[in-house]
């Protein structure tokens, strides 16, 4: 498993135990903050070959779409608990 997907590993089951409002900003700010995850993988690519370059920054990009799509699905979902949790009470 090479790291960009090990990386979407990590991210996804991370955001899977975001159940509200808070932890969904952490995890937000942990993958695409200033200095976050995604960040740091795209500060990589000057130091790779290349040859190299082009795949990496494009795979970098892919995970950057495939986990900001999961984050707000997330998010979606957590407004929907909120919500039904609001109408039960």
């Amino acid at each position: 498993m090479s790291e960009l997907e090990q990386l979407e590993a990590q991210g996804r089951s991370e955001l899977a135990e975001a159940r509200d409002d808070a932890a969904l900003h952490a995890w937000n700010q942990r993958w695409f903050g200033k200095t976050g995850l995604v960040p740091l993988a795209l500060k990589k690519l000057p130091e790779m070959p290349p040859l190299e370059r082009k795949g990496y920054g494009q795979a970098v990009n892919k995970l950057k779409e495939i986990l900001s799509a999961a984050f707000t699905e997330a998010q979606a979902a957590a407004k929907e608990r909120a919500l039904e949790h609001a109408i039960a009470n």
